[in-house]
């Protein structure tokens, strides 16, 4: 498909309804490129008022040369002009990405927030588009024994303050030095003013590649990402507190580490981000200026890294937040500003709802909330707490747990479980790694808890009576990628599914309730979290993404209970993200399966139950965040519930009308009552 093409079908299904208001805070100028895109370009494409925000200079040493080059070493360190062309580059990749011309002009000028000035570009056919230039320093060298200058350090404490280069041609004022409340204070003064729907930042708790008992952890991510993505969250947060009311939904994305797993990008899907890509190394301009127009060191090298072919969310969100409750009113819930928020129906059926309600507790919570349904009709969330803190070794991320003590009644206080890596050596380093938990509802009516663990494999913890919980068991596992999911067999017993670099794993309780080890299932290799539902006659449906490209795949349970070793693919149309599934319990019902394409808005499928497949996907909405959850209401009729990219939750129900049987997106009250 050509770049046009594609942005035309962008902008086609992106009218669904509005894509709001973007903001990216990023280490460097082609973070956004590489690990954000497609989401950035999809959104620029339906018309959002976007700002991004790169913090560092990115001058590396100095030489825009492309690695490789024989005498690279003895070309002039430029630090200013090796800044000033990467600005130039990723300007172009906007503009392209926006006006679909490359050589779009910008207006650039410097702007003051606080203490900081900066360059601020926007685009002239499309002033709705700014780019900021913080350009911090980060590769001056230091003396021995001391700190690197670098923006890991300004986030620690290890350095007070940090200069800002002036890139060639720029009018900012020379001798700039920020400190880590001045580049706050600039950052929560951009969110104020932009008022973004969604902001969107790396990866602020990255998997580790080495690890020595009591010594150091190499993480597989870049340290300027990392520390790039705690000052936009710290930011946010205090935007938060200042301002009194909540803020926009922040994504969260993997950098390096998407090297590791397969990748889930299609082909059409990464040509156009490597395009943009090649844009921003300058392989389309004129490199006989005293600048240059690009980054030569990315240059037309974009799909060697193994990083770009896929974008991976750190907190995809679960596929289990809209639920049926008790007296037959539909329950939202969401994690926004740190804190969970449930939205209920009004009247069972009747698609109207209550203004939304706010969990008590601390907050600091990450973007995913999984809930489960007891027999009793109670509901529970769990969740993960995040503090932050600029010592790495200060980091505490917490398991936190909420019940209902009766159906329909109000959710208790979080109970903190604390985390698997908890007293164990390093533990405030190996905690920051652990996964999003899934909950589930054990036969004898206790719950079980379950997380992604430091080394990879899945910790668990069982609830003995309402206070009380088991110690952390280790069920083993390795390799394991982020998302699991869980389901109650016929027998009521569980299984616990899991995704690695080649296979899904699965756990299956025993009598005696603990868990058999777990045992690889399929011949093909997950790209993404995987998602299970049980049809109405007691079998279970695995559904997940498979390599190389993201295609969805299904895996049914045989009546005997084993499982094929070959899944079915569906196809889809691209996308990245969870597949969120719902089975009718009725024997002439549907598996419905919603997910995020190819064009960042919202599919549909009907799937038949007990056996069968359909290849057959429905454009159904906007572009959305996080992942889309389904669920039943109480008249039986299926209702698809998501979180927009204008930060609006909505719901459609099934009607048998429209797209996929569903009628008109109804959006929900927001906090606070203002849309503004």
């Amino acid at each position: 498909m050509s770049f046009l093409r594609r942005e035309r079908r962008i902008r086609d299904f992106g009218a669904a309804w509005p894509a709001g208001t973007q903001v990216q805070i990023v280490a460097h100028c082609d973070d956004d490129l590489y690990f954000m895109n497609p989401a950035v370009h999809q959104a620029l494409a339906a018309g959002a008022p976007t700002t991004t925000v790169y913090l560092t200079a990115g001058e590396a040493d100095g030489r825009n040369v492309p690695y490789g080059v024989p005498d690279r070493s003895s070309h002039p360190v430029d630090h200013a002009g090796y800044a000033a062309a990467r600005y130039n580059g990723i300007r172009s990749a906007y503009a392209e990405m926006v006006t679909g011309d490359r050589n779009s002009p910008w207006t650039t000028a410097p702007v003051r927030y606080g203490t900081a000035t900066v360059d601020v570009a926007v685009l002239t056919a499309a002033p709705h588009v700014r780019l900021v230039f913080v350009s911090l320093e980060g590769q001056e060298a230091a003396r021995a024994g001391d700190p690197p200058r670098a923006i890991d350090a300004l986030w620690s404490g290890d350095i007070p303050w940090l200069a800002v280069l002036v890139p060639t041609g720029s009018a900012l004022p020379a001798g700039q030095a920020l400190t880590r409340d001045d580049l706050l204070d600039l950052l929560e003064e951009i969110l104020a003013e932009s008022k973004p729907s969604v902001v969107r930042v790396m990866d602020p708790d990255p998997d580790h590649t080495t690890y020595e008992r009591g010594g150091a952890i190499r993480y597989s991510d870049h340290a300027s990402h990392t520390a790039a993505a705690q000052f936009a969250l710290h930011a946010v947060r205090r935007w938060q507190r200042r301002q009194g009311r909540a803020t926009p939904p922040v994504e969260s994305y993997r950098g390096y580490y998407n090297r590791h797993w397969p990748t889930n990008l299609t082909e059409a899907a990464f040509a156009v981000k490597r395009s943009i890509l090649d844009t921003y190394g300058g392989t389309h301009g004129d490199r006989s200026g005293a600048v240059g127009c690009g980054d030569y060191l990315v240059g037309d090298q974009a799909h060697t890294t193994g990083y770009g072919q896929s974008t991976t969310q750190r907190y995809p969100g679960s596929t289990s937040w809209l639920r049926l409750q008790a007296d037959g009113r539909l329950a939202a819930f969401a994690v926004l500003d740190g804190h969970a928020y449930v939205w209920r129906e009004s009247q069972p059926g009747r698609g109207t709802w209550d203004e939304p309600q706010r969990l008590a507790g601390p907050g600091d919570l990450t973007p995913h909330l999984d809930v489960a349904a007891g027999p009793d009709g109670c509901l529970h969330l769990a969740a993960v707490r995040q503090p932050l803190t600029p010592s790495p070794r200060g980091q505490r991320r917490i398991l936190v747990v909420a019940s209902q003590a009766t159906p329909n009644g109000p959710f208790g206080d979080w109970a903190e479980l604390g985390n698997p890596a908890d007293g164990g050596a390093d533990a405030t380093l190996r905690m920051r790694e652990m996964g999003m938990p899934v909950l589930g509802v054990r036969p004898d009516g206790g719950l079980q808890v379950f997380v992604r663990n430091f080394g990879r494999g899945v910790s668990s913890r069982v609830q003995l009576k309402a206070d009380v919980w088991e110690g952390w068991s280790d069920l083993g596992g390795s390799v394991v990628q982020e998302g699991l999911a869980l389901a109650a067999n016929r027998d009521g017993r569980l299984s616990l599914f899991a995704g690695t670099n080649q296979t899904v794993l699965r756990w299956d309780q025993q009598e005696d309730g603990a868990f058999a080890a777990p045992v690889a299932m399929l011949r093909r290799e997950p790209t993404g979290p995987v998602t299970v539902t049980r049809e109405h006659n007691g079998r279970l449906l695995l559904v997940f993404r498979t390599g190389p490209h993201g295609e969805v795949t299904v895996s049914r349970q045989t009546r005997e209970g084993a499982w094929p070793s070959q899944p079915a693919a569906i196809g889809g149309d691209g996308g990245f993200g969870p597949v969120a599934a719902f089975s009718t319990p009725v024997k002439d019902g549907i598996t419905l399966l919603a997910q995020r394409n190819d064009q960042g808005t919202l599919s549909l499928s009907r799937q038949p139950t007990g056996a069968g497949t359909s290849a057959s996907w429905s454009p159904a909405g906007g572009m959305f965040l996080r992942s889309p959850s389904i669920a039943a209401d109480a008249t039986g009729a299926l209702a698809v519930a998501v979180l927009g990219a204008d930060g609006t939750l909505r719901v459609a129900r099934q009607t048998g009308t429209g797209d996929a049987g569903f009628g008109e997106w109804a959006a929900l009250p927001p906090i606070g009552g203002s849309r503004g």
